[in-house]
């Protein structure tokens, strides 16, 4: 068996410098916690395919991030009860990261860590709340609007065209006699949508919407790897799924709004749950992920276990292995239920770190 990362010949009891990579780190210090990561690599990178094995290896210096998880997710799919092979071709020529074969049922499964830059996430929230005023001065008297989306504005992008379709949703003729109005819009500068509610008294203008804090923006990266991973599993005739890397900085509650949807509270403090989530609008069209696979930390001491987003519009059935994961479903469009997993600590599987 391939002895990936060796103990190292030096002596060098340090933690990780500054402008050093993670994978430096473990090849040269003699730290125990650096000494036990290397065990758990070694360990997980031979239980994969010897195939596959020194190219995650030769990929680990240079994408860390990406393929690190790709460790994690493939073991993970090995611990549920698959035979996993790596970069295998689909018809459109495209080569998801996994195949997944559970008796003589085969699935996809594409994973992704994306980029939660929070320079960039602090940018977007100062661009939308640049409209803020703009809205305010616009919503109807009497009514609070809630910003569930507004288009990503970054800089000193203007803001003319993102008014004027404000302005055009918002001075429309309320012509819903109930509490509450929703307004939609798709264009090629992105989507905007705001629900308008009667204020009964004592709730300000703006209830609450994207740009006033992170987990809005933690929203839209989900959704956008969404969109992104599309093309990558296109054309095949397995069930599909999207693994997501949550790395530290996206939460389950920012997945449900992402892919189910939130909730609302109205004037009168009934709740109401909007299902306007990428797995919770309906579609002419197949989609393109039976679900999500979210990993909420990933790292050495595998702290949580996934969770399985079932995507409600989907016909196709996974293996029933999936059930071993944590799931949350969409029912009846109208609230999201956790079921509890058949078999607990997965991830324990993979010889987590304890240091």
């Amino acid at each position: 068996m391939p002895v990936w990362f060796p103990e190292p010949a030096k002596n060098d009891p340090t933690w990780k410098k500054d402008g050093q990579t993670e994978f430096d780190w473990i090849c040269t210090s003699t730290l125990p916690r650096a000494k036990a990561a290397r065990e758990f690599l070694n360990f997980n990178l031979n239980c994969l395919p010897i195939i596959n094995q020194l190219e995650l290896y030769q990929k680990l210096k240079t994408q860390w991030l990406s393929t690190f998880f790709e460790i994690i997710v493939g073991r993970t799919l090995q611990v549920i009860g698959s035979t996993v092979s790596l970069e295998q071709e689909i018809p459109s020529g495209r080569k998801p990261d996994f195949h997944a074969t559970f008796g003589n049922q085969t699935i996809i499964v594409e994973a992704v860590s994306p980029q939660f830059h929070s320079a960039e996430i602090r940018e977007q929230t100062t661009g939308a709340d640049r409209l803020k005023p703009f809205i305010e001065k616009h919503t109807p008297e009497g009514y609070t609007v809630f910003l569930h989306q507004l288009p990503n504005i970054t800089g000193s992008t203007s803001l003319k065209i993102h008014k004027k379709i404000l302005f055009n949703l918002l001075s429309g003729e309320i012509l819903d006699e109930g509490e509450s109005w929703k307004l939609t819009k798709e264009t090629d500068y992105g989507s905007y949508e705001l629900t308008l509610i009667r204020n009964q008294g004592g709730l300000p203008v703006i209830g609450g919407g994207p740009g006033a804090t992170y987990y809005s923006q933690a929203v839209k990266y989900i959704q956008n790897a969404l969109k992104g991973k599309k093309s990558q599993v296109k054309g095949s005739s397995h069930p599909r799924i999207l693994a997501i890397n949550g790395n530290f900085q996206c939460t389950p509650s920012d997945v449900d709004q992402a892919l189910f949807g939130q909730k609302l509270e109205h004037a009168n403090r009934e709740i109401e749950f909007i299902a306007n989530g990428k797995f919770g609008k309906p579609s002419d069209s197949p989609p393109s992920f039976e679900g999500v696979l979210f990993f909420e930390e990933v790292g050495f001491s595998c702290p949580r276990e996934p969770i399985l987003y079932n995507n409600p519009q989907s016909t196709r059935s996974l293996p029933k292995e999936f059930e071993n994961f944590r799931q949350r479903i969409l029912v009846n469009s109208q609230e999201i239920k956790e079921l509890e997993p058949k078999t607990l600590k997965l991830m324990a599987a993979l010889n987590p770190v304890t240091l």
